[in-house]
C-alpha cells in the first residue's frame, strides 16, 4: 500500500468516515469463495443442484425445509476462517458490511473482548419483524463502536439466506424498495468518504447490481474513495478494467490480507485509535509549546500550532501570548500550570535559562508524565548518561561563574540571586526531568510530520480527558 493511501485511510478510519465491505473470498485459505464451498457441500444432498456459473443452487422445497438448515449451521459453526479476521477485529472500522452470511468477524471481536453491534438483512421482511435477532452494543462517548451488518442474511436464520435463483429475485426486489434498509445503516453509508473492499471479486452480475444500489445510497461523487484489494485473478483483467471504469474504483497494490495487516500495525503503533476524535463535549485541551526561539525548533513549534489547532486543540505559543515587555518569569510559571505542554527539545533548549526554567516549573506543578509531550531534535543529547552529564556540568559552571562575579564585587550578590535560584532549581530537577524525557520521547519528528502529528494529537486528547476525570 502506498504511503499516501495509508495516510488517507488512517485519517478516514479515525474520523469514522471509512467503511468496509467484506466479500466471500476473505475467509478461505486458498482465496476461493466460502459461498462456493458451502454450495459445493450442499450439492451432495439429494435433490439439490449446484449451478456453478452463477454460484446458486436449485433446491426442492421439502429438501430445503427439512434437511438443509442443520447442514448450513454445521458448515459455518465448524468452519475455521483464516487468521485475517483476528487482525481485522482489532481495527476500529465504524461499519463493516459482510456479503456472506457468516459471523466470523463477530466471533473474532467477541473473543478479544470487543463488543460490536450486529444485524442482518432479511429479504422480504421489514426491519421491525426481526430486530429481536440483533445484537446492540452499548454506545460509548469515547470509543468507536463497530457495526457489523450481514447484507445477505444470517446463516442461523434460514429464510434470510440467498441460495437459489428465487431467493436472488426476492432479495433484489426487496432490497431495492425505498427505505427498506435500516435508517442508521443508510446514514453511515451516506456519510462515508472511503469504502474498502476486502475479498470481493465483482465477477457476479448480482454483486455488481448490489454495488450500484450501494453507490446510490452513498451518494457517490468524485471526492469519495472506493478502494479494492488486489485479489482478482490476473486472468480476469477484463473484469478488473470493467470495475475500474464502471464504478470509478481504484485498486491498491496489496491483497486483502496484506492491507489488513498494514492497518493492524497502524493500530498497534497508535496511528489508528479506538478513541473517538470528536466525541468529547467537555472543554477542549489547552496546550503550550515550550521551545527555544529560532531555527528548527521555532519552525517545528509553528507547524505544531497550525496543525493541532485544526484538530480543535487550543495551542498557546509564547511569541503570541507574551505581550511586549510582559513578565517572562510569570509567563513561564503560567506555562507550568497548563493542561499539557509540547516540549521541543534541542541542544540549545537544554542550555537555555528560560527553557529549562519552564521545564522545571512544569515538573513542579505535578502530573508531569501525563502533561508532557516531548519531541526531541537530533542535536539534543538526551539518551546517554555521559551526554546528560555535559549539560549538568554546563549549569554547574553557570553557578560557578556567578560565584566568581560575586567574589569580585560582593555588592552584586543581590543582583544575581534570582539567577542562582533558577539555576539551582534546574539542577535539582534535572535528573528527574531528563529521565522522563528519555522514556516519553514521542519518536522521529519527520514521521510525525508525515501523519500531521496524528499520534501526538490523540495522546493530548486522551491525557486531557484523563486529567479531567481525575479532577472530578
Amino acid at each position: 500500500m502506498k504511503e499516501e493511501e495509508l495516510l488517507n485511510l488512517i485519517d478516514k478510519i479515525n474520523t469514522e468516515k471509512c467503511i468496509v465491505i467484506l466479500g466471500p473470498h476473505l475467509a478461505t485459505k486458498d482465496e476461493g469463495s466460502i459461498l462456493t464451498e458451502l454450495n459445493t457441500k450442499l450439492s451432495d444432498v439429494d435433490k439439490v443442484t449446484y449451478y456453478k456459473d452463477e454460484d446458486v443452487l436449485g433446491i426442492a422445497a421439502k429438501t430445503r425445509n427439512n434437511f438443509l438448515q442443520p447442514k448450513i449451521n454445521a458448515f459455518f459453526d465448524e468452519y475455521q476462517p483464516n487468521e485475517v479476521y483476528e487482525l481485522l477485529s482489532e481495527i476500529p472500522f465504524s461499519l463493516v458490511i459482510n456479503t456472506a452470511p457468516d459471523k466470523f468477524l463477530l466471533k473474532a471481536m467477541k473473543d478479544k473482548g470487543i463488543s460490536p453491534s450486529y444485524s442482518y438483512y432479511h429479504k422480504g421482511l421489514p426491519v421491525e419483524n426481526y430486530e429481536h435477532n440483533f445484537e446492540k452494543a452499548e454506545e460509548s462517548e469515547d470509543r468507536i463502536t463497530t457495526h457489523i451488518y450481514n447484507i445477505f442474511g444470517d446463516y442461523n436464520f434460514h429464510g434470510s439466506l440467498v441460495l437459489t435463483f428465487k431467493d436472488m429475485y426476492e432479495y433484489l426486489y426487496s432490497i431495492m424498495q425505498k427505505d427498506n434498509l435500516d435508517v442508521e445503516l443508510r446514514t453511515k453509508i451516506h456519510d462515508a468518504e472511503t469504502v474498502l473492499f476486502f475479498g470481493c471479486s465483482f465477477d457476479r452480475w448480482y454483486f455488481q447490481l448490489f454495488f450500484q444500489l450501494f453507490l446510490q445510497i452513498m451518494d457517490f461523487d468524485d471526492d469519495s474513495d472506493i478502494l479494492n484489494s488486489n485479489n482478482l485473478d490476473p486472468k480476469k483483467l477484463n473484469t478488473k478494467n470493467f470495475i475500474m471504469n464502471e464504478f470509478s474504483m481504484d485498486f491498491f497494490e496489496d491483497d486483502a490480507s496484506k492491507a489488513i495487516k498494514v492497518l493492524n500495525e497502524a493500530v498497534k503503533s497508535g496511528k489508528i485509535s479506538w478513541e473517538k476524535e470528536d466525541a468529547f463535549d467537555g472543554p477542549p485541551p489547552k496546550v503550550f509549546i515550550s521551545y527555544k526561539w529560532g531555527g528548527e525548533s521555532e519552525k517545528l513549534a509553528n507547524e505544531l500550532k497550525d496543525t493541532l489547532t485544526e484538530k480543535k486543540i487550543v495551542v498557546k505559543i509564547d511569541k503570541e501570548e507574551l505581550p511586549y515587555k510582559g513578565n517572562i518569569e510569570e509567563f513561564e510559571k503560567h506555562i507550568g500550570q497548563a493542561d499539557g505542554i509540547l516540549v521541543v527539545v534541542s541542544h540549545a533548549y537544554l542550555e537555555s535559562e528560560h527553557c529549562m526554567y519552564e521545564l522545571s516549573e512544569i515538573f513542579n506543578n505535578g502530573n508531569f508524565v501525563e502533561r508532557i509531550f516531548p519531541l526531541i531534535l537530533s542535536d539534543a543529547k538526551t539518551f546517554k548518561s555521559t551526554d546528560l552529564g555535559i549539560y549538568k556540568d554546563f549549569w554547574n559552571e553557570k553557578i560557578k561563574d556567578i560565584g566568581k562575579e560575586i567574589a569580585k564585587d560582593p555588592g552584586k550578590a543581590g543582583t544575581f540571586m534570582d539567577d542562582i535560584n533558577k539555576y539551582n532549581q534546574i539542577l535539582k530537577d534535572f535528573d528527574d526531568i531528563t529521565g522522563v524525557l528519555k522514556k516519553s520521547n514521542l519518536g522521529d519528528v519527520d514521521e510525525h510530520r508525515k501523519t500531521k502529528f496524528d499520534v501526538i494529537s490523540k495522546q493530548i486528547i486522551k491525557s486531557h480527558r484523563a486529567l479531567l476525570r481525575m479532577a472530578e
